[in-house]
């Protein structure tokens, strides 16, 4: 956390009290990043919060980016990431402090926030989602995971509009990207598009669309060599190369695809 001083705060404190209170997304002023929207469902990478400024697309409580990476012109605490996908990570987080996303839902319905975190002391993180006049919030624990350069996972469900939305991340903890995955309910999976697999043939890291309750890399035999459990990602860099079986569970169904480790 980062020292203060007490009229600092206050003013912050302030500022941030009337900024969050606007009475609607049409208050906003800030601009996507890129300038696009991100796409729910998919990947939103940390660092690219939207465009604005201070008070506008973030609140950081000092004027420095101390982890002196990316978009060094601004005071969002960004540094090169250790995990091992992503380019960077925001860091730093003290508690007043939020960032802001512009995002399109594609549909409405129940998503799963797959939040990519790390944290030496444990946090909370909330996440806010402002359509219109209406305002969805999700919180959510941020268990101590080792020292800040190890990653882990947290999976939030959220209940999303359609449509343009503004994001608000309140970070608790050192934060990578937010995979978005669509819940599908009473669905034969096997024939659904919705659980794709990512770059296959497929060199060291298997990537699904979904967050899968659990992943099976079985070899032809149908022995099953690697198991792994609420996530939407497998390391397969021990494996040989070959084919393999991927069975992918969710919601009590199985899915099973053909995969070729390079």
């Amino acid at each position: 956390m980062k020292k203060k001083t007490l009229l600092f705060s206050a003013l912050v404190a302030l500022f941030t009290i009337a900024f969050n209170n606007k009475s609607s997304a049409e208050d906003y002023f800030g601009t996507p990043y890129g300038g696009v929207a991100s796409v729910i469902p998919g990947t939103i990478e940390a660092e690219n919060y939207d465009d604005g400024g201070e008070f506008v697309a973030y609140h950081d409580s000092d004027a420095v980016n101390h982890g002196g990476a990316f978009r060094t012109e601004e005071s969002v605490d960004i540094e090169s990431t250790t995990d091992e996908s992503g380019d960077y990570n925001t860091g730093w987080c003290a508690a007043e402090e939020w960032i802001k996303y512009s995002v399109d839902v594609t549909e409405a319905g129940d998503y799963n926030i797959a939040i990519r975190y790390g944290t030496e002391i444990g946090g909370k993180i909330k996440i806010s989602f402002v359509s219109g006049v209406d305002t969805v919030t999700v919180k959510t624990d941020a268990p101590a995971n080792g020292p800040w350069t190890v990653w882990d996972w947290l999976n939030v469900p959220v209940k999303l509009k359609a449509g343009p939305q503004v994001m608000i991340l309140y970070p608790g903890a050192n934060i990578n990207y937010f995979t978005f995955s669509k819940v599908v309910t009473g669905l034969d999976l096997q024939k659904s598009a919705l659980v794709n697999i990512y770059q296959n043939p497929v060199t060291n890291h298997l990537k699904l669309s979904v967050v899968a309750d659990k992943i099976l890399i079985a070899d032809l035999s149908g022995k099953i060599i690697i198991t792994q459990e609420n996530s939407n990602e497998v390391d397969l860099t021990n494996l040989s190369s070959g084919m393999y079986f991927v069975k992918i569970g969710l919601n009590g169904q199985l899915v099973t695809k053909k995969i070729i480790k390079k």
